[in-house]
């Protein structure tokens, strides 16, 4: 813990002596920078600018926005909703659903497991990624609220004997807050 706290501050203190030993060289790194900023950052980015201001003072950045989600809404319907996966002799079906937060993957790494049978995993967050094979694609990630739906079809993957990474033994690990 000592460690992050002093890193940083040794580099803001390297930085600002080699400010102070080295002012031109410090200026120049400094006016190349702005230069750089108001020949080709600003300019390119003026015209967002005026667009997206014009756009917040009449009101339609909201409009835009609820059109843009029952576009993609439409869309994840045509694109994923209740898609058939077929391999041989056992298929999976996806039942298309937006995931429900409950803490990022990088924090799940480090928080303890439990296994629990799958049957009482329903309102508990996913500790590994879960998916039948084939076709391999995700169902659950870690951080991932397991919904009753979910549950289901992890049940009847195993019921129709596709292999299901992350369910062993009727069994699946869930995290511990």
């Amino acid at each position: 813990m000592k460690m992050k706290r002093i890193l940083p501050i040794t580099a803001v203190l390297v930085l600002g002596a080699l400010l102070l030993l080295q002012p031109e060289t410090a200026s120049q790194a400094v006016r190349g920078a702005l230069t750089l900023c108001f020949r080709t950052v600003v300019p390119s980015l003026f015209p967002f600018f005026v667009v997206v201001s014009l756009l917040l003072q009449l009101g339609l950045a909201e409009a835009l926005q609820e059109i843009d989600g029952e576009l993609t809404e439409k869309l994840d319907r045509q694109a994923f909703g209740n898609v058939e996966l077929t391999a041989g002799k056992n298929s999976f079906c996806y039942d298309c659903h937006r995931p429900e937060p409950g803490v990022y993957s990088c924090e799940a790494a480090y928080l303890p497991k439990r296994r629990v049978p799958l049957a009482e995993a329903a309102g508990e967050l996913a500790a590994e990624p879960v998916y039948p094979y084939p076709p391999g694609i995700p169902l659950l990630v870690e951080g991932e609220r397991i919904s009753q739906e979910m549950v289901e079809q992890l049940k009847r993957a195993v019921r129709q004997q596709i292999s299901v990474h992350g369910v062993t033994d009727g069994f699946i690990n869930i995290l511990v807050l």
